[in-house]
């Protein structure tokens, strides 16, 4: 296996490595304005500004150069070859690569070695690189720190084992903020005797084989991403160490467990898996043509990784000799759903993004009960608020808790009076003359003796109100009152008038005023007598005539004449008022 190949070839080679002497053939420009040019070598020369160095020292194998602030900038003019070692404590050296390639031929390009060093590549043009023709690893750490921030590193070294590295550590700490790192490894954290902080936040790493972080490093991932094409690991390898702890690699042998805090960045390999955990394989990206792989023993907290969607590994940490690795999988986003147990809500779900607070939370409302807030479970649970930081990782569903109101004693009920036509006096009601609008009589209701209010006490409804009939008005009673009363009262033709009156030979001639509207006819009579007692009738059965002669009367007699309308309405004639009596003398 790759890295177990690694780790034994690292471990009988590194100490006579560092030994190696790496000679130094550079040339920097200090930034700012030239006040003293300090000769390193004959082919070096540090042009520096402001600070003035208290020692350079030339070696076949470092350059010591210390300011009076510990801190140098360094922006590269052209290229170098071989080795560079950081090793005068308290160091910080920053090489800015300039837009400029930068190539190794052999060995290391810098190694870090004493505890207070920081060594910061960066690029402010954007296409600068070191590239390591063949070799060990670019930038070797044994203690103090390596941050990088641009540029490209290269390792053109083939082969899966011992100096195909990008960065290799043994200590200190990795920080990788932005930048390119292009190897068969382009980070490798393995050693198993001192402790590696990493932490990555951007970036690129293009592996052959993989990136791998073991033994007993500490590594937190924000951001960044992780790429590899190979067939036998995924893109990054987070595995154990097994060392041995007596002259034998066969025997006495004792795992140290990495732990790995991951909350962002990228993992791709199309041929195998995103992120290997101890042979067990996690996509987070959903890149992986073998999915994920979840072995036996392995187990994942509360949910199963899938493909189709990105996930956030939050920790994974080895718990012991024997046991795989506990690993804690949170969805970036995550469903809630509301259950309002009982009651019924307008909003049953939202989306929450781990590490936010949830936000506004719906209101759910159930008749009797009092709402107490949503919890975790339908019985006991934890409280949620609108500020507590979702944490689960996870699709879950909140509970609506209840407190039930006491019930409101109930007021008492007035028995309602129950109206009808034995307690209850209607009057206002009687027959009218059609007007050709809707008629409403002025009706006034009396209850047990006491007058009722119209609307308050009772309402009013009118049927066939407007022409010449039968009309009807409903009483319906309400508030203290109950029941419903009809009453009806007929609307009469209008009446007509005698226009004039001829007295003949025996005869009498008519004529009176024309009734159209809602008129059928006109009905005659005559007589000898004032009160009408002996009468003779003449039914005239058009509106539109409006004379006649009333034949066979007596001589010399005196007449008395009258004359009304009259409509038919379902077969039954609905009269006028009469005229005016005239009387006249027959010859």
């Amino acid at each position: 296996m790759y890295i177990r190949y690694k780790m034994e070839a690292k471990l009988m080679k590194k100490k006579s490595l560092l030994l190696v002497l790496i000679t130094f053939i550079l040339s920097v420009v200090c930034m700012n304005i030239t006040k003293k040019e300090a000769m390193a070598s004959e082919q070096y020369t540090c042009v520096c500004n402001g600070e003035y160095y208290t020692s350079w020292t030339v070696a076949a194998d470092e350059l010591s150069a210390k300011s009076k602030s510990g801190t140098i900038k360094m922006i590269a003019d052209e290229t170098m070859s071989q080795g560079y070692r950081i090793n005068n404590p308290g160091q910080t050296i920053t090489l800015d690569l300039n837009g400029k390639n930068i190539e190794t031929l052999d060995y290391y390009f810098v190694v870090i070695s004493e505890e207070e060093n920081t060594f910061v590549l960066e690029d402010s043009v954007g296409t600068g690189s070191v590239i390591q023709e063949q070799g060990y690893g670019c930038i070797d750490i044994y203690a103090g720190s390596f941050i990088m921030n641009g540029g490209s590193i290269i390792n053109k070294s083939s082969g899966d084992g011992y100096g195909t590295e990008g960065i290799y550590s043994e200590g200190g700490s990795v920080t990788i903020n932005g930048g390119r790192i292009e190897a068969t490894c382009p980070v490798d954290i393995t050693y198993y005797e001192t402790t590696t902080y990493f932490t990555m936040t951007g970036g690129t790493l293009i592996a052959d084989y993989c990136s791998v972080i073991a033994s007993n490093s500490e590594a937190v991932i924000s951001g960044g991403s992780f790429w590899s094409n190979g067939n036998e690991f995924g893109a990054l390898v987070i595995d154990n160490m097994t060392y041995n702890t007596g002259a034998s690699y066969n025997n006495d042998r004792e795992k140290i467990f990495p732990k790995v805090k991951i909350t962002g960045g990228e993992f791709h390999n199309p041929n195998f898996s995103g992120i290997q955990i101890m042979g067990y394989n996690i996509d987070t990206t959903g890149n992986s043509n073998f999915g994920n792989v979840i072995g036996e023993g392995y187990r994942l907290s509360d949910m199963v990784v899938t493909g189709d969607r990105t996930d956030t590994i939050e920790e994974i940490i080895y718990k012991s000799y024997l046991t795989a690795p506990y690993v804690k999988v949170v969805q970036t986003e995550s469903k809630v759903t509301f259950d309002a147990n009982g009651g019924s809500v307008s909003q049953t779900s939202k989306i929450v993004a781990y590490g936010n607070e949830y936000g506004e939370l719906p209101i759910p409302i159930r008749n009797g009960y009092e709402f107490e807030g949503w919890y975790t479970d339908k019985t006991a649970g934890v409280k949620i608020t609108e500020q507590t930081k979702f944490e689960e990782g996870k699709d879950i569903t909140l509970y609506a808790r209840w407190k039930k109101v006491p019930e409101a004693p109930k007021p008492v009920v007035k028995e309602k009076i129950k109206a009808n036509k034995s307690n209850t006096k209607i009057t206002g009601i009687s027959n009218k003359v059609y007007t050709g609008k809707n008629i409403k009589p002025n009706v006034k209701v009396v209850c047990l003796g006491k007058t009722l209010v119209k609307n308050k006490d009772y309402t009013l409804k009118y049927s066939s109100n407007k022409k010449v009939g039968k009309a009807s008005v409903k009483i319906t009673f309400k508030g203290d009152y109950t029941g419903t009363i009809t009453k009806n009262f007929n609307i009469k033709p209008k009446s007509t008038k005698i226009t004039k009156i001829t007295a003949g030979k025996k005869n009498i001639q008519i004529k009176w005023t024309k009734r159209k509207a809602q008129v059928s006819g006109y009905q005659i009579i005559c007589s000898t007598s004032k009160n009408f007692k002996s009468k003779k009738v003449v039914n005239i059965k058009t509106y539109k005539t409006t004379k006649t002669t009333i034949k066979k009367l007596k001589s010399n007699k005196k007449y008395y004449v009258k004359i009304r309308t009259y409509k038919v309405v379902r077969g039954k004639k609905y009269y006028s008022e009469w005229s005016k009596v005239k009387s006249i003398k027959v010859k």
